[in-house]
């Protein structure tokens, strides 16, 4: 432990690859990593007993992709460079600022492949195993120019994740490099990590009160993850699918971000035209003899939140989706259909309110995030 090794264990048929690690109590503990290759055989044993010529050629693709992304890991874990199409690219330093005085700052070795949407990283620069690679998902680049136009902040974000911290940290920082959605100054408040078996719940999200839980809307690609009395305020999108069929969410004529986007734009609508058109008018004619009972109710995201009937992106039970052989063609549709349901459900954003109407998931892990609204000093606003 004191030497910060790794080993891999054997556990059933499978291997574990285990990282030492320090912990705050000095207690010895380990990170577990089950790597590609878990996936790559299944693939394998799949295709050695499917007899469609067109699913097989699927999963062969894959397969490639995943082996694909195995090696650039491996390359960058060994020497802190890639090769990507001929030519050599070496890491560069990226300087993480101590977010605390019981944080130390960390240089961490980088690379960007910028036309494949991939990051490598490592979390412990010390410690070379704990190198990863992150895919970002198509159009968040399109949902965080939503919750930051034109340097005005609709929304405060906050992300509740089930991934370890230093690893939610370092996701957070390659998602929000300039900061604009999270200041440095408030992350360690606002990343929730939530321990392996316990659900997510907006209470424990707004311990300090900042926010009730009736006034957020959550986003995620699982529901049954949220406590049952959250689960209403759930936006479930389709989990992100790299390598099943990579292309299938780019081509699509409204990527899976973009209308989340869209969702939250028209549930931050619908509360606040409540709020501010009949909310304040009914409030403002409440007497100091009237009973707390016949108060007014005040809204709730939930109320304007609609579930989509669709195999995809339903508020059901969307923990696994199944995507084994399809081809790009095949999981377009079925996303396109999700985007369908969706659309139809949720009021179009262009019958807004002209004020309001003015968006990881990774191959490895998926840090997710939360929206919730608040009114403050006479502004909208959006955690």
């Amino acid at each position: 432990m004191r030497l910060y090794l790794t080993a891999v264990a054997i556990i059933g048929e499978g291997e574990i690859h285990l990282v030492a690690m320090q912990h705050e109590g000095q207690h010895p503990c380990f990170w577990g990593f089950n790597v590609h290759q878990d996936r790559i055989d299944s693939l394998q044993r799949k295709i050695n007993s499917e007899s469609d010529p067109q699913r097989v050629s699927t999963m062969l693709a894959e397969v490639k992709r995943y082996q694909d992304d195995k090696n650039i890991l491996k390359q960058y874990a060994e020497s802190d460079q890639v090769i990507d199409n001929g030519k050599v690219i070496r890491s560069q330093s990226e300087v993480v600022l101590a977010l605390s005085d019981n944080h130390q700052t960390i240089v961490r070795p980088l690379i960007r492949l910028q036309d494949r949407n991939i990051i490598l990283t490592r979390i412990n620069p010390l410690i070379r195993d704990t190198s990863v690679l992150v895919r970002l998902r198509p159009a968040w680049e399109d949902l965080k120019a939503y919750l930051t136009a034109k340097g005005r902040k609709r929304f405060e974000v906050f992300v509740c994740t089930m991934a370890e911290r230093d690893y939610a940290l370092e996701m957070w920082r390659l998602l929000d490099p300039e900061s604009s959605l999270i200041n440095p100054r408030d992350l360690l408040d606002r990343i929730v990590c939530v321990k392996s078996g316990s659900r997510k719940s907006l209470f424990n999200v707004f311990q300090d009160g900042n926010c009730h839980p009736k006034m957020a809307l959550v986003i995620d690609d699982r529901l049954k993850v949220w406590d049952e009395k959250d689960q209403p305020r759930v936006h479930v999108v389709p989990a992100f699918a790299p390598y099943f069929a990579p292309q299938a969410e780019a081509n699509n004529s409204i990527p899976v971000l973009c209308l989340a986007r869209n969702v939250a734009c028209n549930v931050r609508g619908g509360f606040f035209k409540e709020f501010d058109e009949s909310l304040i008018q009914r409030i403002s004619g409440v007497a100091f003899e009237d009973d707390i009972k016949d108060m007014p109710s005040p809204p709730d995201v939930s109320n304007y939140l609609f579930p989509e009937d669709d195999p995809l992106a339903s508020n059901g039970n969307k923990d696994a989706i199944g995507f084994d052989g399809m081809a790009d063609a095949e999981v377009e549709r079925r996303l396109k259909e999700s985007m369908s349901a969706s659309s139809t459900a949720a009021t179009p954003t262009i019958n807004l309110d002209p004020r309001i109407a003015s968006a990881i998931q990774f191959a490895y892990h998926r840090p997710l995030l939360q929206f919730i609204h608040r009114k403050y000093k006479g502004q909208q606003c959006l955690f």
